[in-house]
């Protein structure tokens, strides 16, 4: 068995794919792009890496191979291992390890494995069926408008001095002459009245009523903070829930697909979160739990009815 097809199918749908004891194969997000000197427009895609480090089995890759083949878990790991190993034999030996439609493999002399992706797959479904294609570069014509020239008027400038001046003459006129009326009409109001001022009325407060209303309000805050004091308050309970098994969905290398790895769940129902730094990795989990038996019948249910690459994580 090759792990070729495997490996390839996977990557349409996760962003990484881990190869047990071997390395990883990332599959990163690249937007469209157009190249200004060959005027050729690449669709968006995925552009792939390979990275050493990510050689732990997160169990995708095998769980993959037994929903094919029908085998066993054991089985699809001793075939994982064994394909591993050939390999490793074929890199120490100097050969070159193709990987069909992803790329290839291979040692330079720091014995430090390196990876030729291949551009002819693109792994982006929303991208399915777009090719690259050239464009034409088009050319702007210019237009010269001509520019007629105008005879400017000159206007002398107390005539704008002037223009300036009158309205402000008149609003300045008009102001002082409502100020005469209002005081004039005021004062024939108060000679008929037979006073020429108003004065204004108090009414004062003795002071011994005073300290009265203080001491009466002071004895009034007093009894009701007294009455505050002697009631006692139950302790609100804290709730502490522990989630140590997590159902994982899927592992993604972009935050930004796990965000919506978690929308696309939650709208299904799930209590979907993300489950942070594993293996440099935003991993994605239906649900969690602090039950391992209660999280195995759950990721039973979930293989069963939505997702047969799901499989259990304790933290």
């Amino acid at each position: 068995m090759k792990l070729d097809q495997h490996i390839s199918e996977l990557l349409y749908r996760y962003d990484c794919v881990v190869v047990p004891d071997f390395g990883g194969f990332l599959a990163n997000y690249q937007p469209a792009k157009i190249n200004s000197r060959t005027n050729v427009f690449t669709p968006p895609g995925k552009k792939l890496s390979f990275n050493r480090n990510l050689s732990g089995n997160d169990g995708l890759l095998a769980s993959h191979i037994v929903q094919q083949y029908g085998v066993s878990y054991n089985e699809a790991l001793g075939s994982i291992n064994d394909c591993v190993n050939e390999y490793q034999r074929e890199l120490n030996s100097g050969k070159r390890v193709l990987i069909e439609k992803v790329g290839v493999l291979y040692q330079d002399e720091n014995k430090n494995i390196l990876f030729e992706p291949v551009s002819s797959v693109n792994y982006l479904s929303d991208s399915f069926g777009l090719e690259k294609f050239h464009v034409s570069p088009t050319t702007e014509e210019e237009t010269i408008i001509p520019i007629q020239k105008t005879k400017i008027r000159r206007i002398h400038p107390g005539r704008v001095a002037a223009a300036i001046a009158i309205p402000f003459f008149f609003i300045g006129s008009a102001f002082l002459f409502q100020n005469r009326i209002d005081e004039n009409y005021a004062q024939v109001q108060f000679s008929n009245l037979g006073f020429n001022k108003v004065e204004s009325i108090y009414s004062t407060r003795n002071e011994v009523e005073l300290k009265s209303t203080e001491l009466e309000e002071n004895i009034a805050f007093d009894a009701i903070v007294d009455k505050a004091s002697t009631r006692s308050f139950a302790p609100i309970p804290e709730v502490i829930v522990n989630e140590n098994w997590f159902i994982v969905g899927g592992c993604f290398s972009e935050e930004s697909n796990a965000r919506s790895f978690i929308k696309k769940l939650q709208k299904q129902g799930y209590p979907a979160k993300k489950i942070e730094h594993y293996k440099k990795l935003h991993a994605v989990a239906y649900k969690g739990f602090s039950d391992e038996s209660d999280a195995r019948e759950f990721l039973a249910q979930v293989k069963q009815d939505e997702n047969v690459s799901a499989w259990l994580l304790k933290k």
